[in-house]
C-alpha cells in the first residue's frame, strides 16, 4: 500500500511544562494521542479498575436483563447462551457460562456456538426451532443478535425471551428483544461505545454477580469479576476495540490476570505458545488469538470454548492440538486465497475503486483475513465472497479504511441481504447468488463515491510518525519510556519513529518464503557520534530487498521492540516502512 510519511506536529511548550515529565518523549506521545492536560495524562498513564470502570447498570436495560435471568433461575427455566464463533463471542460465552455454573445453574444451561459454514452469523431459524422443541425459555446472545429482527420476533411468538449482549453497529430497526445491551445503541444510556462483545457480557456478568452480594452469599463478586479480565483482554484485543476509557484499564489489568490465569486450558495454551511472564499485546495477537480464532474459521469454535471452560486436565492436550492444527491450516488457506486474488488484480486493465472477487472454492472463515491482506497490498477496500451453491447463498466479508463505510453500504441496500452487519471498516453479509452482481455494483459505486469526494489521498496509507529519533535513542531507556503508554492497540497504536540516513551494514530476506527482511544498521554518516549497530526486522517486507544494498543509506519508520536472545535483552527496530534515502534532505 502506498504510504505518505508525516511527522506529528510538536506539542506546545505549555504542555511540556504542565506535565514536567522526566522524559520529553512522554508529553509528545500523549499529545499525539489527544491528551491535553495533566489530569488526563495521569489517568492515561495509570489506568485504574476502581476508577475507570463504569457501572453496568448504566445500561438502561441492565436491571431488566438481570431480573429476567433471576426469574429464570426461580422458575427453573432452560437458558441458552448463544455466542458468536470468533474469539470475542467465545470468550464472552465462557464468562457467562462460568457465572451461571458458579451460581449453580449449569444443569439447565445450554451453550450454542453456531457452525459458521452451516448456520452463518447470528441467530438461525434452523437451530432456534430445535431450542424451541427442547423447551428453551431464555436466550442470551453474545457478540451477535442486534440485526436478528425476524428471528427474535419468531422466538417471542413461541414464548422465548431474548437478551442481546452485542456491540455491533445498530440497524435502523431494532429487534424486539426482551432487553438490549449494546453500547452502540443511542438509547442504551451507556457512556462508552467501544466495548467488545465480551466486554458487554462481562458487564452483564458483573451485574448478575452484584445481585448475589448479600450476607448469605459466599461469592465476592468484585474479586470474581476481576478474574474474568483475562478473557475480556483477549476479546478486546482480538476485535481491535479502542484501547481507551475503561477498555484501557481492563486490558492492562487483564494482561496481568492472563499471565497468571487460573483457567487450566488457557494456562496450557500460554505454555504451548512459549509465552514468558510479561508478554505483550503483540505476543497475544500473534500466538493466543489466532489459535482461539482458528477453530471458528476452519472447523467449530466449540473446541475453543471447551478449552476456556474445562477443568479436566486430561483433555487439554488434545484440545490444544486441534487449535494448533487448524491454525496452521488457516495460515495455508489464507495464503492461497491472497495469492489468487492478487493474481486476478494484476490482470485488471485499470485499478478499480474497490476490489470485489468471489469463488465457490474459498473457505468462508478466512475471507476477512485474506481481504485485510489484499487491502494492504492494493490500497483499496476489498470484498471477498464465497458462492455456496449447495446452501443457495453467498457469504461475503469486507475490509475497508478511510471514508469507506461497510455497514452504511449494506444497510442502505438491506433488501439484498438476508444478513449483514459489523463495523465501519470490517463487516460481512449473506445474500442470494442471483443478487451477487448487484451487490458487486453497490460496493463499486460506494468506492467510486469515496474516490470522487475524498480524492486519491483517501486510498493512500498515511503513516503518521510520533517523533524523529536518532540512532543513540535506540536503547532500553527509550523502550521503557515508550512502554509507559502500553497496552497498545486500536486508538492507542504503538508509537512509530522516524530515523534518517542509517547506513546498511547487512541485509537479508529471511523466514518462510523469504517474506521478512533482516537488517543491521549503522548510525548516519552525518553523525559525529561513534557508529553503533542497530538490529532491525521487517515482517512482510522481504520483497523490498531489491531496493537495498550494503553500504547504502536508508530512512526507516519503525517501532521499538525488545528481543530476548541467548540470555540477554536487546532493543531492536521493527520496521514499518523504509525508503532508500530519498526522503532524507
Amino acid at each position: 500500500m502506498k504510504s505518505i510519511w508525516t511527522v506529528a506536529p510538536k506539542a506546545p511548550s505549555e504542555f511540556f511544562n504542565e506535565l514536567q515529565d522526566a522524559s520529553p518523549l512522554i508529553p509528545q506521545l500523549l499529545w499525539n494521542r489527544g491528551i491535553r492536560n495533566a489530569e488526563d495524562a495521569e489517568n492515561f498513564l495509570n489506568p485504574s479498575i476502581d476508577r475507570d470502570l463504569h457501572d453496568p447498570f448504566l445500561f438502561s436495560d441492565m436491571q431488566k436483563a438481570v431480573s429476567r435471568v433471576y426469574t429464570a433461575f426461580a422458575n427453573k427455566e432452560k437458558i441458552v447462551i448463544w455466542g458468536d464463533y470468533d474469539c470475542d463471542g467465545v470468550c464472552g460465552s465462557a464468562i457467562l457460562f462460568t457465572v451461571f455454573r458458579d451460581l449453580g445453574y449449569e444443569h439447565l444451561l445450554n451453550v450454542h456456538i453456531p457452525d459458521r459454514n452451516k448456520e452463518g452469523y447470528g441467530l438461525s431459524m434452523m437451530h432456534l426451532e430445535e431450542l424451541c422443541e427442547e423447551g428453551a425459555k431464555l436466550i442470551i446472545t453474545v457478540d451477535c443478535g442486534i440485526t436478528d429482527v425476524q428471528e427474535i420476533a419468531w422466538a417471542n411468538e413461541r414464548g422465548i425471551d431474548v437478551i442481546i449482549a452485542d456491540h455491533h453497529s445498530v440497524p435502523a430497526k431494532l429487534p424486539p428483544a426482551y432487553a438490549i445491551l449494546n453500547p452502540k445503541d443511542p438509547g442504551s444510556g451507556y457512556p462508552f461505545s467501544g466495548l467488545a462483545g465480551t466486554g458487554v457480557a462481562f458487564k452483564l456478568a458483573c451485574a448478575l454477580l452484584s445481585h448475589t452480594n448479600t450476607a448469605s452469599s459466599p461469592i465476592n463478586y468484585k474479586l470474581k469479576a476481576i478474574s474474568f479480565l483475562d478473557l475480556v483482554a483477549l476479546a478486546t484485543l482480538a476485535d481491535s476495540m479502542p484501547l481507551k476509557n475503561e477498555n484501557r484499564a481492563m486490558v492492562r489489568e487483564g494482561l496481568d490476570v492472563l499471565a497468571k490465569t487460573q483457567r487450566p486450558g488457557l494456562r496450557a495454551l500460554i505454555e504451548f505458545c512459549e509465552l514468558k511472564e510479561g508478554f505483550s499485546v503483540r505476543d497475544v495477537h500473534f500466538s493466543l488469538i489466532p489459535r482461539l480464532n482458528a477453530m471458528g474459521r476452519m472447523a467449530h469454535a466449540s473446541i475453543s470454548f471447551r478449552l476456556l471452560t474445562t477443568d479436566r486436565e486430561e483433555e487439554i492436550p488434545l484440545l490444544i492440538r486441534h487449535l494448533d492444527e487448524r491454525n496452521r491450516e488457516r495460515q495455508l488457506v489464507t495464503e492461497i486465497i491472497v495469492a489468487e486474488v492478487l493474481e486476478r488484480v494484476s490482470k485488471y486493465s485499470q485499478k478499480p475503486a474497490v476490489v470485489f472477487e468471489s469463488s465457490s472454492s474459498w473457505v468462508p472463515g478466512v475471507l476477512g483475513l485474506a481481504a485485510q491482506r489484499v487491502m494492504q497490498e492494493v490500497a483499496r477496500p476489498v470484498i471477498l465472497a464465497v458462492e455456496n451453491e449447495e446452501g443457495g447463498r453467498v457469504v461475503g466479508n469486507a475490509r475497508a479504511f478511510g471514508a469507506f463505510n461497510i455497514v452504511e453500504t449494506v444497510h442502505a441496500h438491506s433488501e439484498l441481504f438476508s444478513d449483514a452487519g459489523g463495523h465501519p471498516h470490517a463487516g460481512g453479509f449473506t445474500t442470494k447468488p442471483e443478487h451477487l452482481d448487484r451487490v458487486r455494483e453497490i460496493f463499486l459505486r460506494a468506492g467510486e463515491k469515496v474516490l470522487r469526494t475524498e480524492g486519491a489521498s483517501a486510498q493512500e496509507d498515511a503513516l503518521v510518525v510520533d517523533a524523529e529519533l536518532s540512532h543513540v535513542d535506540i536503547n532500553e531507556k527509550t523502550y521503557a519510556t515508550v512502554q509507559r503508554l502500553a497496552p497498545f492497540g486500536e486508538d492507542n497504536i504503538e508509537p512509530k519513529f522516524l530515523l534518517r540516513g542509517l547506513a546498511i551494514a547487512y541485509v537479508r530476506a529471511v523466514g518462510n518464503g523469504e517474506r521478512h527482511l533482516k537488517l543491521r544498521l549503522l548510525s548516519s554518516a552525518r553523525s559525529s557520534r561513534p557508529a553503533s549497530n542497530i538490529e532491525a526486522i521487517g515482517f512482510g517486507l522481504g520483497g523490498r530487498i531489491k531496493e537495498l544494498s550494503r553500504g547504502s543509506t536508508v530512512d526507516v519508520i519503525a517501532k521499538l521492540s525488545q528481543n530476548f536472545w541467548n540470555g540477554r535483552d536487546a532493543i531492536e527496530l521493527q520496521l514499518v516502512d523504509l525508503d532508500p534515502g530519498s526522503r532524507t534532505p
